[in-house]
C-alpha cells in the first residue's frame, strides 16, 4: 500500500513538473510540414483580386470577440519588445512571427501569401507608394487625432494598449514621408556585412527602425503590429535578411552574439513563444516560403538605353548645366525636387533607438558610412536608381505637376554638374503631344538626363574609370544582387 501510494505521489510530481514545464516552453514542438513551397511576391505585383484577397484575411482574424486572433499577434510583438529588438533575435523572431501570422491568415483563405512592401524601391517618395491608395491600405491620419479615414482598414481598431482608431502620423504631421533606404543603400550594407551580428544589427537600424519613425502613431510604438503596414513591412525585412544569405552563402546558417538574458545567441534557440528553434527559420522553404525578386526594370540605366528611344518633343535649348560641389551630392530627405539623385535618409531619434535596445554611437557610425555611399552614388554617372523619380513615370508626374502649379523647378544632379528644369516648361511641352503625358514627359527628361550625363563626361580628364562604377561604390556582388532583384 505504501509503495502504490508512493508511485502515484511520483507520478503526480512527475507530471506537475511536465505542465510546469508546458508553460515555461508552451511550444517546443515542431511546426507542421510544407504540402508545397510557394511565393512572397512584391505587393504591386499583386493582381486586384489577390490582393483583395488578403486584405479580406486580415480582417477576418481581426474579426470576433475582442481581443481577436490578430490582437493576440500584437501582444505577443509588444510582450517580446526586449528580446526581440537589439538582440540577435530580431531577425529570426520576426521570421517565425510573420510566418505564424501568415499560417493564421491561410486558416481563412488557403490561396493567400504575405507580401512584402518593397519600401526601398518607393524610398525616394515614400508618400506617393501604391501602399498608400484609397483602395489599398490607406494614407496618413487626419490633422488632430491622426486617425486614418480611408483605405480598407478605415474603420480598423486596434485593442492594445486601448481600443482606438488606427493612427498614422507621417514625419511628425507632414505629408510627405522622409527618404527612406534605397536599394543601393541596402546592398552597401548587406555587402560589408561580414557577420549574422553585422547584418542583423545594421539592418534593425537605422533601414528598418526608419519606416516605424516615419510612418509615426501606431508604427512608432512598440504596439506598431496594430498597424496592418506592419506585415508587409516585416515581409521586406525578412527578404533582406535573406538575400544577404544568398549573398553570402557560408554565412547562410550564421547565427552568433549574446541573448538578452546574458547567455551566448545559439542555433537551437527557440523562439518563444512560437514552435520553432533559430535552427529551423535559417531556410525560408523550411517555412513553405520564397521570396519572388520584384523586377520593375527602369526607364534607362546608363547613357542612352531606355523605353523612350523614339521621337520626342525635346525644349530647345536644353536646360544647361552648372557645376556643384561634394556637399550637393547628398540631397535632403524631404527634398522634392531632384529627380535623379538619392537623398539621404534622417538620423534615427534617440528615444527610438533606446526604446529598441540600439547600440546608438554604432548606429550613428552607420548613418555615416550611408551618408559616404549616397554621395558616391550620385557621382557615378553609369547608374540610375530603380528609386528615383526619372526611374518611375508617375512618381516623375506626379513631382513635375506639383512644382508646375508652384511655379517652382526640378533639379537633375549627376556628379559635378547639376541640371535646373522648369516645371511649367516641361509640363506644357507634353501637353500638345499626342503620345500618353507619362511617355512624353519622360522621353524629354531621358533627353535631358542624357545631356546632363554627357557634359559631365566632357569635363573629365578621362573616361570611365573603376570609382565611376556602381560595383566599386557598393561592391561587385552586392551591384550584381541589386540589378538582378530589379531586373536592371
Amino acid at each position: 500500500m505504501r509503495l502504490t501510494s508512493f508511485i502515484l505521489i511520483a507520478i503526480v510530481a512527475v507530471a506537475a513538473v511536465q505542465t510546469e514545464a508546458a508553460k515555461l516552453e508552451p511550444r517546443q514542438q515542431r511546426a507542421p510540414r510544407c504540402r508545397s513551397i510557394r511565393n512572397r511576391r512584391e505587393i504591386r505585383t499583386l493582381s486586384d483580386a489577390e490582393r483583395n484577397r488578403f486584405f479580406a484575411a486580415v480582417r477576418a482574424i481581426q474579426s470576433g470577440p475582442r481581443p481577436t486572433t490578430y490582437d493576440r499577434f500584437v501582444q505577443t510583438h509588444y510582450d517580446n519588445r526586449l528580446t526581440a529588438h537589439g538582440w540577435p533575435w530580431f531577425l529570426p523572431w520576426h521570421r517565425a512571427l510573420i510566418r505564424e501570422f501568415e499560417r493564421k491568415l491561410q486558416e481563412h483563405d488557403p490561396t493567400v501569401m504575405l507580401p512584402y512592401w518593397d519600401w526601398a524601391y518607393d524610398s525616394q517618395a515614400p508618400e506617393q507608394s501604391p501602399v498608400w491608395h484609397s483602395t489599398w491600405l490607406g494614407g496618413n491620419g487626419q490633422p488632430g487625432d491622426r486617425c486614418v479615414t480611408d483605405g480598407v482598414f478605415a474603420q480598423w481598431q486596434p485593442f492594445y494598449p486601448e481600443p482606438h482608431c488606427l493612427r498614422r502620423d507621417w514625419a511628425g504631421g507632414q505629408n510627405v514621408i522622409p527618404a527612406l533606404y534605397s536599394p543601393e543603400m541596402l546592398n552597401a550594407l548587406a555587402q560589408r556585412s561580414m557577420t549574422f551580428t553585422d547584418f542583423n544589427r545594421q539592418t534593425e537600424s537605422p533601414p528598418h527602425n526608419a519606416v516605424h519613425v516615419s510612418v509615426g502613431s501606431d508604427m512608432g510604438t512598440m504596439y506598431s503590429a496594430n498597424d496592418p503596414i506592419f506585415w508587409i513591412h516585416h515581409a521586406f525585412v525578412d527578404k533582406q535578411w535573406n538575400d544577404w544569405q544568398r549573398l553570402h552563402p557560408r554565412n547562410y546558417h550564421a547565427y552568433e552574439g549574446i541573448n538578452s538574458d546574458g547567455t551566448p545567441a545559439v542555433a537551437n534557440d527557440w523562439l518563444r513563444p512560437f514552435p520553432y528553434r533559430v535552427a529551423d527559420v535559417f531556410d525560408t522553404q523550411n517555412l513553405c516560403y520564397m521570396y519572388a525578386p520584384f523586377r520593375v526594370g527602369t526607364l534607362f540605366n546608363g547613357k542612352n538605353n531606355g523605353i523612350n528611344n523614339g521621337t520626342v518633343s525635346v525644349p530647345a535649348p536644353l536646360p544647361p548645366t552648372t557645376p556643384v560641389n561634394s556637399s550637393s551630392m547628398v540631397l535632403d530627405a524631404l527634398d522634392r525636387t531632384e529627380i535623379l539623385g538619392l537623398r539621404m535618409p534622417r538620423p534615427i531619434p534617440e528615444t527610438w533607438l533606446r526604446m529598441n535596445n540600439a547600440n546608438i554611437p554604432q548606429v550613428r557610425q552607420t548613418e555615416a558610412f550611408i551618408r559616404g555611399i549616397v554621395a558616391n552614388v550620385n557621382r557615378v554617372r553609369t547608374h540610375v536608381s530603380p528609386s528615383v523619380p526619372v526611374s518611375q513615370p508617375e512618381m516623375l508626374t506626379n513631382m513635375i505637376n506639383t512644382a508646375a502649379t508652384n511655379n517652382g523647378q526640378l533639379t537633375a544632379t549627376r556628379k559635378d554638374r547639376q541640371m535646373v528644369i522648369d516645371a511649367a516648361a516641361l509640363k506644357g511641352s507634353s501637353s500638345s503631344s499626342s503620345s500618353s503625358s507619362n511617355d512624353q514627359v519622360t522621353g524629354m527628361v531621358q533627353h535631358m538626363i542624357n545631356s546632363l550625363q554627357s557634359q559631365s563626361e566632357a569635363v573629365e580628364d578621362a573616361s570611365y574609370t573603376e570609382e565611376d562604377t556602381l560595383d566599386s561604390v557598393i561592391g561587385a556582388e552586392a551591384a550584381k544582387q541589386l540589378r538582378d532583384n530589379y531586373g536592371l
